[in-house]
């Protein structure tokens, strides 16, 4: 019960690459391909329009709006690498996902006594880039920059 695109009525954006099915009467999926997964951190806004008819003929009476958000990197594992010097901590961040460096600079800091917020200098960590078992980008070396 393959269905083309232009066949129901269902907009994305961003617009993910379904192959639509009708798995039963009630259930309609957009089947993603293995190349085609929906990108990570991303919030995806889908609208249903009227025209997909059930059985009895009934259907919507207007749009239908629903966003959701995929995955987000989060931190799985945090350590102590070695002291740069007397007041400079080095530290080694790893994610879930693969990171960009301007996001992580964006996001993440050192908290002194007292709340002052200290920015991260953040590079990939030499020791993982190009690893087999652990992908690049989600394994960083984080300092304070001041």
């Amino acid at each position: 019960m393959e269905r083309s695109p232009s066949e129901i009525p269902i907009s994305a954006e961003p617009p993910p690459n379904c192959q639509w099915r009708w798995l039963d009467p009630s259930t309609l999926a957009c089947q993603l391909g293995e190349k085609d997964a929906l990108r990570p951190a991303t919030r995806y806004r889908m609208v249903v329009s009227p025209g997909i008819r059930a059985e009895d003929q009934a259907t919507l009476a207007g749009e239908v709006l629903h966003t959701f958000t995929t995955e987000r990197p989060k931190v799985t594992d945090v350590w102590f690498k070695t002291w740069n010097s007397p007041q400079i901590p080095q530290y080694s961040v790893r994610f879930n996902l693969s990171a960009v460096p301007a996001s992580l600079e964006a996001h993440l800091y050192f908290q002194a006594q007292g709340g002052e917020r200290i920015p991260a200098a953040v590079e990939e960590e030499p020791e993982y880039v190009g690893s087999p078992e652990l992908k690049t980008g989600r394994t960083w070396r984080i300092t304070p920059r001041t």
